[in-house]
């Protein structure tokens, strides 16, 4: 085969074996781009699985969160409506006491003295929750 080569060459043995080196440089160097492109391509499909494997569990997260979120928020909505509920109660509760305190003390007869007498102290007392 150097032979063939060399008569192609013009008979220079060493051209020959220069020709032959560089085919098998060229065979070795293609092989290795070859087989690099094909690692390449396999990384990316790796890679690309992992990303959307993980952005599906970010997501499964986010959507965890919101709902935790919003479960917590219809919690506390439901305390404050409770809340709320109550302390209408205690105001109407309070309103309550105080009208039938002002129309007790509209019909004090000793409501014109200076001094107070035992009815007036007692309303003074049930004032806040006193007895």
């Amino acid at each position: 085969m150097i032979k063939i080569i060399a008569s192609l060459l013009g008979g220079s043995t060493l051209a020959a074996w220069a020709v032959v080196a560089l085919l098998g440089l060229g065979a070795v160097g293609g092989a290795y781009w070859y087989a690099r492109g094909q690692g390449y391509e396999q990384a990316t499909v790796e890679w690309s699985q992992k990303y959307t494997e993980r952005e599906n569990e970010l997501q499964k997260l986010r959507m965890a969160e919101l709902d935790r979120q919003a479960q917590a928020n219809d919690k506390a909505k439901a305390n404050e409506a409770a809340r709320i509920a109550q302390l209408r109660s205690e105001l109407s509760e309070m309103e309550r006491q105080l009208q039938e305190q002002s129309h007790e003390a509209d019909i004090d007869p000793n409501a014109d003295r200076v001094g107070l007498g035992a009815d007036s102290v007692r309303r003074i007392n049930r004032i806040g929750g006193a007895t």
